[in-house]
């Protein structure tokens, strides 16, 4: 099969109709191998991972809260979009790692231990939580136990310009601080 990325993007109101959009739009008619999911204020955010997990329950994925999502030409305030990668060779492992802030360096050392028990390369992106965790010591302590042998994307999210905590999640719940890895 050959790789590919789909996106989607609705604001309607229930996640569970949105996702559902989503899904029907970009007419998936196979699992991802991995997606990635944004949503704005406004929605559930536990709602949001419980109903993905539902309609795409062999798809791991990433997500966070953000401000606004971009869709082809326009800016939504408020809404939830998909970006779905597919192909045969894309093997997905995700890491939600609780309480990053606590001890910043020793977390993503632990998290990468995690991933690098799956794989020993790959493509790691990060989302951490931009106000409350020191985003040097993280990536100094994943970088510590990965190595060079993989290429690292990411950014941080954050609470909505209003200093509170953001919400990363995976197909597993959420909490500030999530990993997402691709073999290569």
């Amino acid at each position: 099969m050959e790789k590919a990325i789909r996106t989607g993007f609705s604001s309607r109101e229930d996640p569970g109709e949105a996702l559902r959009e989503i899904r029907d739009g970009i007419s998936l008619d196979r699992e991802p191998a991995f997606m990635m999911v944004l949503i704005t204020e406004g929605y559930d955010p536990g709602e949001v991972v419980s109903t993905a997990a539902k309609i795409f329950p062999f798809s791991p994925f990433i997500g966070t809260w953000t401000q606004g999502i971009i869709q082809a030409t326009r800016f939504y305030s408020r809404g939830i979009g998909l970006c779905c990668f597919f192909g045969s060779g894309i093997k997905a492992f995700t890491h939600l790692e609780r309480n990053i802030s606590l001890n910043p360096y020793r977390k993503r050392e632990r998290a990468g231990e995690v991933l690098r028990a799956e794989e020993e390369s790959g493509t790691i992106l990060l989302f951490p939580d931009s106000f409350s965790c020191n985003i040097p010591e993280l990536l100094r302590g994943i970088y510590n136990i990965l190595g060079p042998g993989y290429l690292y994307l990411g950014g941080g999210s954050g609470g909505n310009l209003r200093l509170e905590p953001a919400y990363q999640f995976t197909q597993e719940g959420g909490w500030p601080g999530v990993l997402w890895r691709q073999p290569s």
